[in-house]
């Protein structure tokens, strides 16, 4: 089969052929330089293939035969090329645009998660806020409920002013002196008064 197609091409117009074929891969190689290495691989593994197969189908022996093998090799080689340029641009794209999903639907998670930690962490500092509200608001009704009533003062003030009159009266002092104690101690006793007052 190798040797019909290589004994029918033409010298000059297979290697017209293979001229232009060759220009178009090396424009094909430039305009897709990210599949460079992929194409060159693939031309260089086509000519190799075709100048094997030809030398193992058949021995060329003539002029004509080695150049009709070494023009289809060449158009086989850019024709591989192309065909991996054809083949592997479309599935690039493929690629790239699930890399580009899986990429935004992995920061779309990441931004949920960092809002909802953000959140878990604001209800937290709410959550110590107002615990610490209630537990102030309770430490400030134990400490009114601890202080004595308006009535459990005046009676303490009562008390006490009873308990200087009768020091009073114990004392061994004269009239004039214990007179002068007892205006003391109603005055004491008033100021205290006034003071629960305000």
């Amino acid at each position: 089969m190798i040797r019909e197609v290589i004994t029918r091409t033409d010298a000059c117009g297979g290697l017209l052929v293979a001229v232009v074929a060759n220009f178009v891969a090396r424009l094909a190689v430039h305009g897709l330089r990210r599949f460079a290495r992929e194409m060159t691989w693939a031309g260089i593994a086509a000519v190799l293939g075709v100048c094997v197969w030809a030398f193992v189908e058949f021995r060329p022996k003539t002029f004509d035969e080695l150049l009709g093998t070494v023009v289809v090799a060449w158009i086989a080689g850019c024709g591989a090329a192309l065909a991996v340029a054809v083949i592997l641009a479309p599935l690039a794209a493929v690629w790239d645009w699930w890399q580009r999903t899986v990429k935004e639907w992995r920061a779309e998670v990441a931004a949920r998660v960092a809002q909802q930690r953000m959140l878990e962490e604001e209800w937290r500092r709410e959550a110590e806020r107002q615990a610490a509200e209630a537990a102030r608001r309770k430490a400030d009704d134990e400490y009114r409920r601890s202080l004595p009533t308006r009535e459990q003062q005046e009676a303490a003030v009562r008390k006490r002013y009873e308990d200087r009159l009768r020091l009073l009266d114990a004392a061994q002092l004269s009239d004039v002196e214990r007179q002068a104690a007892y205006e003391r101690a109603k005055q004491q006793y008033l100021r205290e008064l006034d003071d629960l007052l305000r």
